[in-house]
């Protein structure tokens, strides 16, 4: 969890502070096509924010809901306290 600071807030509610300290959090990482970044019944403990390639998201019984391409992000549900993804995350 991120501790929030009282000043210098931006209007989405976000300080100074608090960006420096999430952007610290930030690394980089490559997968292989193939690669499962977690599978249902996992908890996804991160954020991703794609830069290149794609990732395909997937329903447990491997049906294609989506392809995330440079730019998106998912995974935030791991941001929420007691929020789990349930949907495969594959490169």
């Amino acid at each position: 969890a991120i501790e929030r600071s009282s000043s210098h807030k931006s209007s989405n509610g976000l300080s100074l502070s608090d960006f420096s300290q999430l952007c610290s959090r930030l690394s980089h990482e490559h997968y292989n096509e193939g690669d499962f970044l977690y599978h249902p019944g996992e908890i996804a403990d991160a954020m991703y924010f794609i830069n290149s390639g794609k990732v395909k998201i997937l329903t447990k019984k491997g049906h294609l809901l989506s392809i995330l391409r440079h730019g998106d992000c998912f995974g935030e549900g791991a941001l929420i306290e007691d929020r789990h993804e349930s949907k495969y995350g594959s490169t």
